[in-house]
């Protein structure tokens, strides 16, 4: 009794994925011409080359999500700085105003 090509399909699926590989390189190598070997190196030369870009691509956009930390780390120092600045002004404001005369601060206060 010969198989359908639905029988033979469920079959194949039933294959492990490293059996099904190996039949569709059986079944290329049976009924796909051969490849000319020039044609052949060119690709394996362009697949090589294409995998190389996608490591150096990796490898900058990992080099950039550490930058981005470096510079987040920076930007929270910043603003640490930011806010002791504003306590010194603040505290430099209120001992100006201790210090000024009396008849100072309420000319400015008139004036104002």
């Amino acid at each position: 009794m010969q198989m359908s090509i639905d029988e033979l399909v469920e079959q194949v699926q039933r294959l492990s994925e490293d059996d099904r590989e190996l039949l569709l390189e059986r079944l290329r190598q049976a009924f796909a011409p051969p490849m000319d070997p020039d044609i052949e190196a060119s690709w394996l030369a362009e697949i090589d080359r294409r995998l190389e870009a996608i490591d150096r691509i990796q490898q900058a956009a990992g080099g950039l999500d550490e930058r981005i930390g470096e510079i987040d780390g920076q930007f929270k120092s910043l603003d640490q700085l930011d806010t002791k600045l504003l306590e010194l002004t603040a505290y430099l404001i209120r001992a100006q105003d201790v210090t000024r005369p009396k008849d100072t601060v309420a000319a400015e206060l008139q004036a104002s």
